[in-house]
């Protein structure tokens, strides 16, 4: 795994989309540096419920990996970008396409949450290079039919994922902060995908940025608190 290091200096784009390529073997198993994160202890609580949520059962199935990215999209909000670059990396560059979608999207998912942190690092040639792997498969166009992203769809899937964001911020419990990680990372997915081939690459976004921007926020200050 190719993880950014302290400081935020990271490898070439060229060298990203070297390590983007799957190996050989139908499973992977989580780098022993990812595993000895995942087994650290976590000072705010709720942060360490998520940390376990993500752990059990650590895998590259589709449920699996969207919990690492609602982890790394935990991490992300509390400025701690490295380590939510080391959680969604493995999963994005490690799951493999064998014709059923539900972990190639969350794979995918999973890079949104990597390319954000990468495109307000000034990275985003290594951010590109590692969405190349999930553009050549022949499932991807599904994801860019123009009908699923014209910007009225696009308007009322955010405000479907705004209103999960501000349930979820109603109830305690570590499901519920899951819930509103899982909003923040659904926009971050509409946000980062605004790049060819997809077709809302040319609309105007600020709005969904302002959208991602003020739920990182309220999750960031869910995080903290200790009650």
């Amino acid at each position: 795994m190719t993880t950014a290091t302290r400081g935020g200096r990271e490898p070439t784009a060229s060298k990203a989309k070297a390590a983007a390529r799957p190996p050989g073997t139908g499973t992977a198993a989580a780098p022993a540096g990812l595993v000895a994160f995942y087994a650290r202890r976590e000072l705010e609580p709720t942060l360490a419920e998520l940390k376990v949520l993500a752990s059990k059962g650590l895998s590259l199935r589709g449920r699996s990996v969207l919990r690492q990215r609602d982890f790394a999209v935990a991490l992300h909000a509390l400025g701690r970008d490295d380590d939510a670059l080391a959680v969604a990396d493995w999963p994005q560059r490690s799951v493999q396409f064998r014709g059923k979608g539900d972990a190639w999207y969350a794979a995918n998912a999973a890079w949104a949450v990597a390319s954000r942190i990468r495109r307000r690092r000034g990275n985003a040639a290594v951010a590109m290079a590692d969405l190349q792997r999930f553009v050549d498969q022949p499932a991807h166009a599904l994801l860019t039919q123009p009908h699923l992203w014209n910007e009225a769809r696009m308007r009322e899937l955010a405000g479907v994922e705004l209103r999960r964001f501000d349930d979820a911020s109603k109830r305690a419990g570590p499901l519920a902060a899951d819930s509103m990680a899982w909003a923040a990372a659904e926009l971050t997915f509409f946000r980062e995908t605004a790049v060819p081939p997809f077709p809302h690459a040319g609309f105007e976004l600020g709005w969904l940025e302002t959208a991602t921007e003020g739920l990182l926020r309220a999750l960031a200050a869910r995080l903290r608190q200790r009650d």
